[in-house]
């Protein structure tokens, strides 16, 4: 049988699964393919897609595939991803068009996707924290690599691996800390405690993952179009003065080397909480004095 065309972006459902821990799926689809087609096939999103319901029937009459998956909720899983992916791929399609203006982009639709995409991952109680911002990666994160930074690649084994060794160096402070660096393809600042750099809990204007900061030809990309309250970017050095323009953006691009601010979370609201709103802001590139 004829194997489906990958989108060159978009990574397969087996090292997909494979990466955020569901490693339970390969045997399944890999045993399903190879009864009803025994020859070597690529497993697409959209195979998946068309042969859902069969593949879950299958591992229903396996009593050895269904027990091995170690997860009740492995159909509700599959399900997600079924229904969820178009989105993924619709939002990393809108970020790929955004990175390749050279003008700010700001549209209201990329806002829109943005939001849809993260709140469609952060509300589910199927993954843990790390699994979702694994989610994240693969979906926004990799498609940009692979199309700015390494578009030569084409065997899909190698995507991920590439992908996350393809770490980029951010320096950067909070608050009163000193300047740190950190090697990673993803920066992240959130409550998760996964995050790159973690916020207190009880920063209720501060979202799990507030932003997410990329590195892409010279450039570091900040997405956070699903923040309620918004991130903003600020002087680089003291007292962080909001710059008015670039208020509440879903999408902000510096230069690699270029020193800013990016100020998280609505500091009166959180004390309306009983909360003290310190340290929400990350400057990268710090002025060294």
């Amino acid at each position: 049988m004829q194997t489906n065309t990958h989108d060159h972006q978009c990574i397969p459902p087996i090292p997909y699964f494979n990466y955020i821990g569901l490693t339970y799926f390969e045997p399944m689809f890999s045993q399903y393919i190879a009864f009803y087609h025994g020859v070597e096939h690529d497993l697409s999103w959209t195979y998946l897609k068309e042969y859902y319901e069969d593949i879950i029937a299958f591992v229903r009459e396996d009593p050895h595939l269904s027990t091995s998956a170690c997860d009740t909720n492995y159909v509700l899983i599959l399900d997600f991803f079924i229904k969820y992916k178009c989105l993924a791929m619709h939002t990393s399609s809108h970020l790929s068009s955004a990175i390749t203006q050279e003008a700010l982009s700001n549209d209201c639709s990329f806002t829109t996707i943005l939001r849809r995409y993260y709140m469609t991952i952060m509300h589910s109680d199927l993954f843990t924290g790390s699994q979702k911002l694994d989610i994240i990666f693969l979906d926004l994160v990799v498609p940009q690599i692979i199309m700015f930074d390494n578009n030569h690649i084409h065997d899909f084994n190698d995507l991920i691996h590439q992908s996350v060794n393809h770490s980029s160096t951010f320096t950067y402070s909070t608050g009163n800390s000193d300047i740190l660096t950190t090697n990673t393809p993803m920066f992240t600042a959130g409550r998760l405690h996964d995050c790159t750099v973690v916020y207190n809990s009880t920063y209720h204007t501060i979202s799990r993952c507030n932003f997410v900061a990329i590195k892409i030809r010279e450039e570091i990309i900040i997405l956070s179009g699903w923040s309620i309250y918004g991130t903003r970017c600020c002087d680089a050095r003291p007292p962080h003065h909001i710059i008015s323009e670039m208020e509440n953006s879903c999408f902000l691009r510096f230069r690699a080397d270029e020193s800013f601010a990016i100020a998280c979370g609505h500091p009166e609201l959180d004390a309306r909480y009983g909360s003290i709103l310190s340290d929400n802001i990350v400057v990268f590139n710090p002025p060294s004095s």
